[in-house]
């Protein structure tokens, strides 16, 4: 059944699990332990901003995975995932005795298990207990399997991800509209995010982050209730989200008059950019169009 609020069809998550699975084939894995919570949403269709709880999806090379969480969260299975019925961990349960459980009652092979030991979520604990109860599995690392799907988008992940965009252009309006001398940075993230949730923007997976005058060096410094002032810089990092899919604008933005050392800055940084964008064609890496972005800065 599907959820009720299922970003994609339950189709496209089909298919994206053949997808992993046609890759877990080719590294000779017969599980998967996804416990990255972009990667269970990626596969599950599961939201939730309890992803501290532990989660894990359990992906066989053949067949539906499982999906393994914390009870409290189980209402988000029905709201967001195309899966039933989810295994659950209540507090007091050992969680590598829950997983290995939901393991050993999925049909085939375990000779090969893939782990992201990469992954934040998965503790140093929970790894070695689950290789501890799987003496005659061999624990593969598979830490960016997932990742190497999900780089292919489908159309409506970009129509998320272009929507995405486009409010976080409103929340940059909504910044440029209210800045002035004499406004806090508090303020301004307040019609900044007023106009984000008007326009259809999410809870963001970062807080917008505004940072003015001796501020401006603070890096990912959230908005404060200092005063800007007029001849500060004001550094603008907003977020746009849909449906967990996010876009960033940032903009510097001066207060009066900017010195001429910033307007020397800027020609530097818009030179960077077009040739950044000159480079960004079919087949060129993130690495080529970095070389030449820096090239520009000396």
């Amino acid at each position: 059944m599907a959820g009720r609020n299922q970003a994609f069809d339950t189709a496209e998550f089909k298919q994206r699990i053949r997808n992993v699975q046609s890759k877990m084939d080719l590294m000779g894995l017969d599980i998967l332990l996804v416990h990255s919570p972009e990667n269970i949403y990626y596969l599950s269709g599961l939201q939730t901003s309890g992803y501290f709880a532990y989660q894990v999806l359990l992906v066989p090379v053949e067949g539906d995975p499982r999906l393994l969480l914390r009870y409290l969260e189980k209402g988000n299975v029905d709201e967001y995932s195309w899966l039933d019925s989810p295994d659950t961990w209540k507090e007091g349960d050992d969680l590598v005795d829950r997983t290995v459980a939901v393991l050993n009652d999925i049909p085939g092979s375990k000779a090969n298990v893939g782990f992201e030991k990469g992954c934040w979520f998965l503790k140093t604990s929970v790894y070695e207990g689950l290789v501890a109860a799987l003496p005659n599995s061999r624990a593969r690392d598979a830490t960016l399997l997932v990742d190497h799907v999900r780089t292919i988008k489908s159309e409506t992940e970009i129509k998320y991800l272009k929507r995405a965009g486009q409010i976080a252009e409103i929340e940059i309006q909504a910044a440029l509209n209210v800045l002035s001398d004499g406004i806090t940075e508090a303020q301004v993230a307040a019609a900044v995010t007023e106009a984000g949730i008007c326009a259809g923007c999410e809870y963001t997976g970062l807080p917008h982050h505004i940072m003015s005058g001796y501020r401006y060096d603070v890096c990912h410094a959230n908005w404060s209730p200092k005063l800007i002032t007029n001849g500060e810089l004001v550094l603008l990092e907003l977020y746009g989200c849909m449906e967990r899919y996010h876009a960033t604008q940032m903009r510097t933005v001066s207060i009066g008059e900017p010195a001429e050392q910033v307007k020397e800055a800027v020609d530097i940084v818009l030179a960077a950019q077009h040739a950044g964008l000159a480079k960004m064609k079919p087949g060129a890496s993130s690495l080529e169009v970095d070389t030449v972005v820096r090239s520009q800065i000396k």
